[in-house]
C-alpha cells in the first residue's frame, strides 16, 4: 500500500510539474439591435456608443491577459474580430450565424452580420475544427455568401495545443426562450381569465411556447452529442451563451451526459454569479421592458419573455469536459461587470475562469 501511496504522489507531482494555467473567459458581447427589420434591423445605441462599448472591451481583455477568449453576438463579426485580433495579437475563429443575404458582408439586413469568435494567444497554435448549425432555416453561412431569412443558431469548434497536450474548445450560443416552467401557463391562464386575450389567442400562445421548449431541448441535445462525437475522450472547454441556468432539464441531462464541470459554481456554491442582470445592468432595459422601444405594448410570448427578462440568472457558462473536473479550476469570478464612462460593454456579463491543464 505505502508504494502504491508513493506511486500516486509521484504522478500527481509530475502532473502538476508539466501542466500549465489557463485563463478562459467567455462573453456575449450584445449586438445592440431589436431583431426587427428587412432592409436595416432597429438600433438600441449610436454607432459612437456602441463603439465605445468595444473599446471598453478590448480594455479590460488587455488587462485580463486570457489564454482563450469565447465571444458570442459578435456583430459585425468581420470587422469586430480584427479589432480585437489586432489589438491583442492573438488568432481567431469565427462562424456566422446570423447574417441574412450578404455577399462579402454586403446585403440586407445592412446591420446584422452576427457570429462566434474563439480567440487564443498565437504560442497556443488555435485551429478550426468544424462548426455546426443547432437550430434554423437551411441555408448559406459563411463569409463569401450568407442567405437565410430567420434566426439561426450554431456551435463552433477549435483546438489549441497546451505543453504539447490538445484542448478543445467549443463555443455555443443558444436560441433565447422562456423557462419550461408550469408558471407560464398559468400567466397566460389569468390572462385569459381576465379577458385579457381570446380562447384563440391563448392557444396560440401556448403552441409558440411549447415550440420555443422544443427548440431549445433540441440545441441542447444537438450541442451535446456534437461535443461528444468531436471530443473523443480528449478534454475540452464548452463555453458560451446558453440562454438558460444549469437547472433547467435540458441543461442538466447535458451537464450529466458530458460529465461537465461548471467552473464558476466550483469555485462559488454559495454565489448567485448572475450574468444576466437586469437589476444592476441598464442595457438589458430594453429586452426586459414591457413595450417596444416604439412604445407598443408587448403582447403574448414576447411579454412573457419580458417578464422573464425582468429576473437575474446565471446564463454564461465555461464548463470542462473530457477528463477535465473540479481538480483543474483554480479560481472563476464574474466580469464586465463594471462600469466604464457609465456604459456597460454589453447586456451581460461575462466569466473568467482560471484552469489548469
Amino acid at each position: 500500500m505505502k508504494k502504491l501511496g508513493f506511486l500516486f504522489v509521484c504522478f500527481f507531482m509530475l502532473s502538476v510539474l508539466f501542466s500549465e494555467d489557463l485563463k478562459v473567459v467567455t462573453f456575449n458581447t450584445w449586438y445592440g439591435l431589436d431583431g426587427n427589420g428587412l432592409l436595416k434591423m432597429g438600433e438600441y445605441e449610436t454607432k459612437v456608443r456602441r463603439d465605445k462599448r468595444l473599446s471598453i472591451l478590448i480594455d479590460d481583455l488587455k488587462q485580463m491577459k486570457p489564454d482563450i477568449i469565447f465571444l458570442q453576438e459578435v456583430n459585425p463579426v468581420g470587422r469586430v474580430t480584427g479589432k480585437i485580433k489586432g489589438a491583442l495579437g492573438y488568432s481567431a475563429i469565427s462562424q456566422i450565424y446570423n447574417g441574412g443575404i450578404k455577399i462579402f458582408g454586403l446585403g440586407i439586413p445592412v446591420n446584422l452580420n452576427m457570429g462566434l469568435v474563439i480567440l487564443a494567444k498565437k504560442e497556443l497554435k488555435l485551429k478550426n475544427i468544424g462548426a455546426k448549425q443547432i437550430s434554423g432555416p437551411i441555408g448559406l453561412y459563411n463569409p463569401i455568401l450568407t442567405f437565410h431569412l430567420s434566426e439561426a443558431r450554431f456551435i463552433l469548434a477549435g483546438k489549441v495545443t497546451v505543453a504539447n497536450k490538445e484542448l478543445l474548445l467549443f463555443n455555443t450560443h443558444t436560441h433565447a426562450a422562456i423557462p419550461k416552467e408550469d408558471k407560464m401557463f398559468r400567466t397566460v391562464e389569468e390572462w385569459f381569465q381576465e379577458g385579457k386575450i381570446t380562447e384563440k389567442e391563448k392557444e396560440k400562445i401556448h403552441e409558440e411556447i411549447k415550440k420555443d421548449w422544443a427548440r431549445r431541448e433540441k440545441e441542447i441535445k444537438a450541442i451535446g452529442d456534437y461535443v461528444m462525437k468531436k471530443a473523443r475522450g480528449k478534454p475540452f472547454i464548452l463555453a458560451g451563451d446558453f440562454n438558460t441556468t444549469l437547472n433547467a432539464e435540458e441543461m442538466s441531462l447535458m451537464v450529466n451526459k458530458l460529465k461537465l464541470t461548471d467552473t464558476y459554481y466550483t469555485v462559488h456554491p454559495d454565489l448567485s454569479g448572475f450574468t444576466w442582470d437586469s437589476i444592476h445592468n441598464p442595457n438589458t432595459k430594453n429586452d426586459a421592458s414591457l413595450k417596444f422601444v416604439n412604445g407598443e405594448a408587448k403582447t403574448g410570448v414576447e411579454l412573457l419573455s419580458a417578464m422573464y427578462d425582468q429576473s437575474p440568472r446565471r446564463i454564461d457558462f465555461i464548463l470542462l469536459g473530457g477528463g477535465l473536473g473540479k481538480q483543474n479550476v483554480l479560481d472563476s469570478s464574474v466580469e464586465f461587470n463594471r462600469i466604464t464612462d457609465g456604459i456597460f460593454p454589453s447586456d451581460h456579463f461575462g466569466v473568467l475562469s482560471k484552469i489548469m491543464f
